[in-house]
């Protein structure tokens, strides 16, 4: 009985954070509401308030569900290099905003513009991405990296990152460049250079 109840209450998180995640991807963050939700996922705001508290905790949670999910499609141990770990990583990233578009990325940095507690939320996301980043930086190169290095090459792939996020937004396929991942690819072989000497 215990087991039936767990499992519906894990189907109906589920159903609330993919309806958030369609608004926030259709309508940006500024619309999501516990209403909205609840209506999408087909469920009463009162069943929503028993898994989440808030709109900003649902966003926040879809935010980590889909962190988690990209990262952990990425198989560390099948990656013989820096290198190719990096390109894998910037290519998920890649199909992701093309995919699902970057308009939820503007949305969300607005608000974390306008709300400290939303913005602290959304901090220690990117603190649990960077450790995990770092994490499998480590795991590939089979060793303890420089702390130092770490930290370069994990900002500069948060820049590469969030710059193809505004360059896709702003040129969609009419970029002026070639081939960005080709591009992304030379950098990451420095950084991948830089990490191992």
């Amino acid at each position: 009985m215990q087991d039936k109840r767990k499992l519906k209450g894990q189907k109906t998180r589920k159903r609330i954070l993919d309806a958030a995640n369609r608004m926030i991807e259709k309508e940006g963050v500024q619309a999501v509401s516990t209403r909205q939700i609840a209506l999408l996922a087909g469920i009463s705001q009162s069943s929503l308030y028993h898994h989440f508290k808030s709109a900003d905790e649902i966003i926040i949670s879809s935010m980590v569900e889909r962190a988690k999910s990209n990262m952990s499609g990425l198989k560390v141990e099948q990656f013989t290099s820096l290198e190719e770990y990096l390109n894998a990583l910037f290519a998920m990233v890649y199909q992701q905003v093309v995919k699902r578009g970057s308009g939820s990325y503007f949305s969300i940095l607005e608000k974390a513009r306008t709300n400290d507690e939303f913005r602290e939320e959304v901090m220690a996301l990117g603190r649990g991405m960077k450790a995990q980043l770092v994490q499998h930086l480590e795991l590939v190169a089979k060793r303890p990296l420089s702390p130092a290095k770490l930290e370069a090459v994990v900002f500069a792939f948060s820049m590469i990152r969030e710059g193809l996020i505004s360059h896709l937004q702003i040129y969609r396929d009419q970029s002026s460049f070639s081939d960005l991942k080709a591009l992304a690819g030379v950098v990451f072989r420095l950084l991948a250079q830089y990490l191992e000497t």
